[in-house]
């Protein structure tokens, strides 16, 4: 029986979910055979065949023909699949999703943070897979890893659905160098993959280049922005590395704040959210990829500066919001490198205006914490006399990352004026 290698159409790039465009196996087999990583000619013939279609039983006695890697060995980055056996993931492959093919399988690994994603990538959906993994006790090789799965969600163009995460098990490392990896798990299924770049799954500032943190954050939260296709740990990692970097660019360049200001004008729509600790701890979990059209709106010309925030059950441009907050906000920045928004509303609309009311001082915030869209922290900053708020971290032409008074942190993309 054959295996199942990824379909693509002709002269296609795997889709911009991945790190970089996707090149022929055969073209990267030779690649591999020149290349600095030093790959042993077995590692060449293993994709050669696989490129060509070849069967199963061919492919594993290519695999069994390659060298077996040093413990020390590391499996961490981000891994494309090119070939498995597994049942489960060639049905996928070969059905798709509700009649979205499937363009991709994607693993992203890091050992030492205990992490790890997969990604079933889809034309217009995704299925993600998180998981924490550790070595396996249990083997005096260290080459098999432990895994048990913490969170799924699939997902087909605007909805997303929560599935309950169950499975463990393990796998074990075959061979892996800078650039092929061959691994076999505790069913006995084998997989093939090449490595699109590092790991995603970075933790806040771990590189001793602030602004290589900056860039690799920012890379994945756009990509998280197009597609909805990135994995959360990855969408959290890149949030929280952004907010401390920005935080020590800020103490350093007073100027970054009234810079950001100037960005933030004009309309964005939410894209992700952690939700508010309140949230958290009601539901259990964090909330993801924010599943319905929420946009925020600013305008900084106006005096005073003027802030809305609207949920819409329609995906059309000019569709009118199911409810919209209106009101003002003041900027406040200082020297340690505070960026903070802070806001209130004072009118709610209804059904595109054919509702309009006028609110009370803490009236919207308390409208907020009632429907869990809100912070129940707000309501306690305007008891004493403060306003809600949002801490800015990265704002530029593309995406904006806050985190809010109530501990949430988020990611917006920019869209078209309301």
């Amino acid at each position: 029986a054959r295996g199942a290698s990824v379909r693509r159409a002709p002269g296609r790039a795997t889709v911009s979910m991945v790190t970089k465009p996707f090149s022929p196996l055969a073209a990267l087999a030779e690649k591999l055979s020149g290349s600095a990583a030093r790959s042993p000619p077995a590692a060449s013939r293993l994709l050669q065949l696989v490129a060509q279609g070849a069967e199963r039983g061919e492919i594993e006695a290519a695999i069994d023909a390659l060298p077996r890697s040093p413990p020390s060995a590391t499996i961490d980055g981000r891994w494309q699949l090119e070939w498995t056996s597994e049942k489960e993931v060639a049905f996928l492959q070969e059905r798709g999703l509700l009649g979205s093919p499937c363009v991709g399988v994607v693993q992203d690994v890091r050992l030492d943070a205990g992490r790890l994603e997969n990604l079933v990538l889809f034309e217009d959906g995704c299925l993600r897979v998180g998981s924490t993994c550790a070595p396996a006790a249990s083997d005096a090789s260290g080459r098999r890893i432990d895994f048990k799965f913490g969170s799924c969600v699939v997902r087909r163009g605007a909805v997303e659905l929560p599935l309950p995460p169950v499975g463990e098990g393990w796998f074990e490392t075959v061979y892996v160098d800078g650039m092929l990896r061959v691994s076999r798990d505790v069913r006995g299924d084998t997989s093939v993959s090449t490595k699109l770049g590092p790991t995603e799954l970075f933790a806040a500032a771990d590189a001793a280049d602030a602004e290589l943190d900056v860039a690799r954050a920012v890379a994945v939260l756009k990509r998280a922005a197009a597609t909805r296709a990135v994995g959360g740990d990855a969408v959290v990692g890149s949030l929280l590395a952004l907010e401390r970097r920005m935080r020590e660019a800020a103490k350093k360049d007073a100027s970054l704040a009234s810079t950001q200001l100037a960005k933030l004008d004009g309309a964005w729509r939410l894209v992700f959210t952690t939700g508010t600790i309140d949230t958290q701890k009601a539901t259990g979990q964090q909330i993801q990829y924010f599943p319905i059209k929420a946009v925020q709106t600013f305008d900084t010309s106006a005096a005073p500066m003027g802030i809305s925030n609207g949920i819409f059950l329609s995906e059309a441009q000019d569709a009118s919001a199911l409810v919209r907050f209106f009101g003002d906000f003041e900027w406040q920045a200082s020297a340690g490198g505070m960026r903070r928004l802070e806001f209130d509303f004072d009118r709610l609309q209804l059904f595109g205006g054919v509702a309009d009311f006028q609110l009370g001082r803490g009236k919207a915030a308390e409208l907020g914490a009632k429907s869990g869209l809100g912070s129940k922290n707000n309501e306690e900053r305007l008891e004493k006399g403060q306003r809600p708020f949002f801490a800015w971290s990265y704002v530029d032409d593309d995406i904006a990352t806050a985190r809010g008074g109530g501990g949430g942190i988020a990611l917006w993309k920019r869209t078209e004026a309301l």
